[in-house]
């Protein structure tokens, strides 16, 4: 449409990987990053786990407790993020993750990779 500076999700994900293409100068393979997009109601909900019903006092979920399926996916989830890229006025989790294996293979070999992560939330727009 005209005038309205709207992006696909397959368009969203490849601005971000051309940002980390361009801002790591070239040194990271993209086909090694993986970007992630959670969908929330508030910011106050990032991070957040579907709230469930602690019948044996434990302080954590177990297979069997009643919860709420805030996204729908039939199982409780420690993030109550929905994937995808929302609609006018969500809160989007974007999140960046990138193994990058160590110059000495020896050294790799002792700590395995080492996994970078990047994220920031932003609120769509309201159209």
């Amino acid at each position: 449409m005209v005038g309205k500076r709207w992006m696909s999700p397959s368009s969203n994900t490849k601005r971000i990987a051309d940002i980390v293409h361009e801002w790591s100068m070239g040194l990271i393979n993209l086909d090694d990053v993986t970007i992630t997009t959670l969908v929330y109601e508030n910011f106050s909900e990032i991070g957040q786990p579907e709230s469930y019903s602690d019948e044996d006092g434990n302080g954590q979920y177990d297979a069997g407790e009643a919860f709420v399926d805030v996204n729908g996916n039939g199982v409780w989830d420690e993030d109550l993020g929905e994937v995808g890229l929302g609609g006018p006025n969500d809160i989007v989790l974007y999140k960046v993750t990138y193994s990058w294996g160590l110059l000495t293979g020896f050294l790799e070999t002792l700590v395995g990779p080492i996994e970078f992560t990047s994220s920031v939330a932003v609120r769509n727009e309201p159209y």
